[in-house]
């Protein structure tokens, strides 16, 4: 199963519903081979041609399909779906429609999905008709209007969940035909490699995204990128696992202009702040911490490394918790390094993995080790300590060197609501 699947209350009393859509219609019969690939049953799939959808139930427990399914643009949970008629004409029918919509398991689902409860929400209607029809020419204004004002009975009055238009968490999408009325709420989009950054972020994202994933990031926790540079690590991190609290620091001023452009402009809610990773100016708060290292290549040397690496574990020591672990990733040049600094600053390596990538494929192999505090309640067991990482790229790798995180990332992403003013 993915670690980035955490369910939150009990079971759900029946089955969701899910609209995956495409954007083309050649790849719909492709989409429903593979998820009868992956074991859904024949009959919860129901493809749409000529709509570029697939209509599928999924059990709970089995949500990974849709992480990684291939040639989907947007995976949306079913809310609502009705008899049009003629709601160009039949005043407030749009707004009886939506106020009637139960959200109780669309809510819950979108809860599992992006670990953190909803607090906002936002409309975008459309509608499909012929030129010339009555549907057509009705006005988009007034039927928005209208689902508006039904939602704020069905979602704020009765789920609690603010209209904010310009920070929405959820996305409810209303879609009009001649002949029907379907309510949805996006849930997952097609991923982004790689994300929107405006400069180079250094640490490839699917690399990125592999520190993050061994490191097992639970929802609530303190994520903390000591050597955070231009921000790519915290922000594939929180692409992927956005209710954890995340904070970068860096010494080097221009490094933390290009973080903060990059996070205004993923709208990431991460902290980054000017410092020294070996002076870290904070109380025993941090669950986990990852870090891309300098390793002695384009940062650094493996030289000063022996010096570096010493006084930034023993700061990281008295920042984390006394159960916090880390993954920090490394050049083969400095490992023995960082080998050496973790056992004389009070960490536990728990494992390692060695593996290739980047300009220097060829040549050079990069460490990612994992470790825990010496204060770890269950220092002495060490089948404990392995289940707070993810190995399964680790094991992986034994079997076949040339693996890469390209092989293991998912193509689908939590969906990020926009602003709809």
């Amino acid at each position: 199963k993915l670690q980035f699947l955490y369910f939150i209350g009990g079971p759900y009393k029946k089955m969701p519903r899910f609209i995956l859509t495409t954007n083309s219609k050649g790849v719909v019969k492709k989409v429903a081979t593979q998820l009868r690939n992956m074991g859904v049953p024949e009959g919860a799939i129901e493809a749409v041609v000529t709509e570029q959808k697939i209509v599928v139930n999924i059990e709970r427990e089995n949500f990974e399909y849709l992480h990684c399914i291939q040639h989907v643009e947007r995976v949306m949970i079913e809310v609502k779906v009705g008899d049009a008629g003629k709601v160009w004409e039949e005043k407030g029918k749009v707004a009886k429609f939506t106020a009637a919509a139960d959200f109780s398991l669309p809510l819950l689902v979108w809860r599992d999905i992006h670990h953190r409860e909803p607090k906002s929400w936002t409309l975008d209607a459309k509608k499909r008709a012929a030129k010339h029809t009555p549907l057509h020419e009705a006005s988009k204004i007034l039927l928005q209007d209208q689902a508006r004002k039904g939602l704020h009975e069905s979602l704020t009055s009765t789920h609690g969940i603010e209209h904010s238009p310009k920070s929405p968490d959820i996305l409810v999408y209303l879609h009009i035909t001649e002949k029907t009325l379907l309510l949805t709420i996006p849930v997952l989009s097609k991923r982004q490699d790689p994300p929107s950054l405006r400069v180079s972020k250094g640490l490839h994202h699917t690399v990125a995204w592999g520190v993050a994933r061994t490191a097992c990031l639970l929802p609530g926790e303190w994520v903390l990128d000591p050597c955070v540079g231009k921000g790519g690590l915290i922000l594939e991190s929180e692409s992927w696992w956005p209710a954890c609290k995340y904070v970068g620091v860096d010494n080097d001023a221009e490094q933390l202009a290009h973080a903060a452009e990059n996070l205004k402009i993923n709208n990431s809610k991460a902290a980054i702040m000017h410092g020294s990773c070996t002076k870290l100016p904070f109380r025993p708060c941090f669950d986990v911490v990852i870090s891309d290292l300098p390793f002695g290549r384009s940062c650094g040397t493996p030289e000063g490394n022996k010096a570096l690496y010493p006084a930034l574990l023993a700061s990281l020591n008295s920042s984390m918790t006394d159960s916090g672990r880390a993954v920090l990733l490394t050049g083969e040049e400095s490992a023995d390094t960082l080998q050496a600094a973790l056992e004389s600053s009070g960490f536990i390596t728990v494992g390692t993995a060695v593996f290739q990538f980047g300009g220097n494929k060829n040549k050079l192999q990069c460490y990612m080790f994992s470790a825990v505090k010496k204060t770890h309640p269950d220092k002495d067991r060490a089948d404990v300590l392995k289940s707070l990482f993810d190995w399964r790229f680790a094991e992986k790798l034994k079997q076949n060197k040339d693996h890469s995180w390209r092989n293991e990332k998912p193509s689908m992403v939590p969906y990020r609501a926009k602003a709809h003013v």
